[in-house]
């Protein structure tokens, strides 16, 4: 018989097995911003200034496109440039009102000239807010902050 000092030893008793951790609770998928907006630059503007919200942002250079898009994905908030090419900023706001489930999204818009002169009252008083380019970043945050949040 070995000499039972010689047998191997495999470490004390192991621990119980411990239940497995609690599933992390599932996060809210991203808020969704539609850019409706022809400048790669005024993009990227607001892609830094919308950072903070970690939203989703997804991009239209024109009002077709945006209506492409808006049919699949639903946004939470639209910026949009009242200067597109082709379809004109008043035919585009106003086709995106007949898009089912989305006549609640707020949309900002966003031009170099006031907004006075360039849509009729009617759909000024529609739009959820209005900037005068150089965007101010700060203050665009707020505001999505204001329909996102």
């Amino acid at each position: 018989m070995a000499d039972p000092r010689l047998r191997p030893s495999y470490g004390p008793e192991p621990a119980p097995i411990a239940q497995a951790p609690a599933l992390r609770p599932r996060v809210a998928p991203a808020r969704t911003v539609l850019a409706i907006e022809p400048n790669i630059i005024a993009l990227d503007v607001y892609r830094m200034a919308l950072k903070p919200l970690r939203c989703a942002l997804m991009h239209a250079p024109n009002g077709a496109r945006a209506l492409q898009t808006v049919r699949r994905l639903k946004p939470d908030l639209i910026v949009m440039e009242l200067f597109l090419p082709g379809m004109s900023a008043l035919d585009t706001l106003e086709a995106l009102e007949q898009v089912p489930g989305l006549g609640a999204v707020p949309v900002i818009a966003v031009s170099s000239l006031p907004p006075q002169e360039i849509l009729p009252p009617a759909s000024l008083a529609e739009l959820a807010d209005f900037f005068v380019k150089p965007i101010d970043a700060p203050r665009l945050l707020n505001a999505a902050r204001r329909f996102l949040v």
